[in-house]
């Protein structure tokens, strides 16, 4: 499998704190590529990551309704369902599986959701918040793609929005 992609990250200056200290960044990554030939009628696994760049030092107290916005690389379709966990770093632990309810809505290449989200407030919500979505290669689909593109958050709300961009695979 490929290296995720180039993470995003925020400034130090918005007000992101945990026991007076500010965290620096916050990252969302993509942690999986799809990878499948043209017309795959199969599934294929998308994960993307949000997280405290040193989730030591901070934490992201509960924000409702966060909507997350998932752009498909181009000859790539979203399947309607997606999940979300939170993951730690230090235990392997998953911690809170839950299918993302109700079922996230499908516009095109553009698949969207909105859920309750924190981090690294209490054990069972540390270090990353994962978004595990289903995605099928077009018969169109050729090569790797790298347009689409992960928003997690609306402008001008608390640390949000963050993005990230999106790729997948068709081998030759």
């Amino acid at each position: 499998m490929m290296p995720a992609q180039p993470t995003a990250t925020l400034p130090r200056d918005e007000p992101f704190q945990a026991s007076g200290i500010d965290a620096k960044t916050v990252v969302v990554s993509q942690e999986s590529a799809p990878i499948g030939p043209a017309g795959d009628p199969g599934f294929h696994l998308f994960t993307v990551s949000l997280r405290v760049a040193d989730p030591k030092e901070g934490q992201w107290a509960k924000q409702t309704a966060v909507p997350c916005t998932f752009k498909a690389p181009t000859g790539w379709q979203w399947v309607d369902w997606a999940n979300h966990y939170w993951y730690n770093d230090n235990t392997y632990t998953v911690n809170g599986l839950v299918v993302v309810s109700p079922p996230p809505t499908i516009n095109g290449d553009t698949l969207t959701f909105s859920m309750d989200m924190s981090l690294n407030t209490t054990p069972t919500d540390s270090d990353r918040l994962c978004f595990t979505l289903l995605i099928q290669p077009k018969s169109t689909a050729s090569g790797t793609q790298k347009d689409g593109l992960a928003t997690i958050g609306v402008k001008g709300e608390n640390l949000l929005p963050v993005t990230c961009p999106l790729w997948a695979i068709v081998p030759s």
